[in-house]
């Protein structure tokens, strides 16, 4: 499936490859996903969205200890852009985005640890 960042199908593709991609044993695989589907939220301005996956990919990383500098370092970004425009970047508790149905494989797989 290719993805084209403009295209008006591109959040349905990322949900569904983040679907798919949460049914496999690869938390860097999820990772990527969430991270993937943030910067699109992010892109669109669905800045509270984008930073439920964006949390979702970096407590991934941190468990796994991979590849958590990039991640970091957008988030630092997104911060510093919000700042800039004299918004607060908020993102949420983990023990509120674990309540959510959407983000139960993490949960379950941090449960699992």
């Amino acid at each position: 499936m290719e993805l084209i960042w403009e295209s008006a199908k591109l959040p349905l593709q990322l949900q569904l490859v983040l679907v798919i991609k949460e049914r496999l044993p690869s938390p860097e695989d999820r990772a990527i996903s969430h991270g993937n589907l943030s910067n699109y939220l992010h892109r669109v301005g669905k800045i509270e969205e984008g930073a439920r996956h964006i949390l979702a990919c970096v407590v991934y990383l941190i468990v796994t200890g991979n590849r958590l500098e990039f991640n970091l370092r957008n988030l630092a970004n997104r911060m510093r852009q919000a700042k800039e425009k004299d918004i607060t970047y908020q993102l949420p508790k983990l023990n509120e985005l674990l309540q959510l149905s959407e983000f139960s494989s993490l949960k379950r797989w941090l449960g699992e640890r």
